[in-house]
C-alpha cells in the first residue's frame, strides 16, 4: 500500500471530524472501530467522499466466549461488504486450554480467508504479547490469513523491564 497513511479515528476525537481533518493532515486512510454495519456505512461514504478509505476495522474477540466469536464474524463480514481487508484484532481468552484458543482462531481465520481479509493480531497478551508468543501463535496457526501487529509501545508495555 505505497502512499498509504492511516490513523485512528479516535485521534479526531470522533469519525466526523477524522473525515474532516485527516485530508487536510495528507491523511488517505482511518483504522475504524467496530460498530453496527450502517454505522460503518454511513462513516465509509463521507470519507470516500473526501478520499478516505477504511484501511482497518478494529476490534476485540474473547476466544472463551462463542458470542464474542460470532461478533467477530460480523466484524469480518463487515470488512467484506466494505471492501476493508485487514480486521485489527485483540485477540484474549484465559478460561480455555490454548489448543481449543488456536482451533477457534484457525476456525476465524478460515472465515477471514472466505471474506477476502486478514486478521492482524494486536501485540496483546495471551497470544502476543512477545516475540516468543507471537512466533509460538503463529506457528501454531500456520493460515495465510493471520498476520501481527508489532506495536513495539506495547512489547514494552506488557513486558516490563524490556530493554529494546
Amino acid at each position: 500500500m505505497p502512499g498509504t497513511l492511516s490513523i485512528r479515528e479516535g485521534v479526531f476525537g470522533s469519525w466526523q471530524n477524522a473525515v474532516e481533518y485527516a485530508p487536510t493532515a495528507g491523511i488517505n486512510a482511518l483504522e475504524v472501530s467496530v460498530r453496527p454495519l450502517d454505522q460503518l456505512k454511513e462513516l465509509a461514504a463521507a470519507a470516500e467522499a473526501v478520499g478516505v478509505q477504511i484501511l482497518t476495522l478494529a476490534g476485540s474477540v474473547n476466544l472463551d466466549l462463542e458470542e464474542s466469536i460470532d461478533a467477530a464474524i460480523q466484524t469480518l463480514e463487515a470488512c467484506h461488504q466494505l471492501q476493508v481487508g485487514i480486521f485489527f484484532c485483540s485477540a484474549t481468552g484465559k478460561e480455555l486450554d490454548r489448543e481449543i484458543h488456536m482451533a477457534r482462531l484457525r476456525n476465524l481465520a478460515d472465515e477471514a480467508k472466505t471474506r477476502g481479509v486478514t486478521i492482524s493480531l494486536e501485540t496483546h497478551p495471551p497470544f502476543c504479547q512477545n516475540a516468543d508468543g507471537m512466533l509460538q501463535t503463529m506457528r501454531e496457526l500456520n493460515h495465510p490469513n493471520v498476520r501481527i501487529n508489532l506495536d513495539t509501545a506495547n512489547i514494552y508495555y506488557y513486558n516490563e523491564g524490556l530493554c529494546s
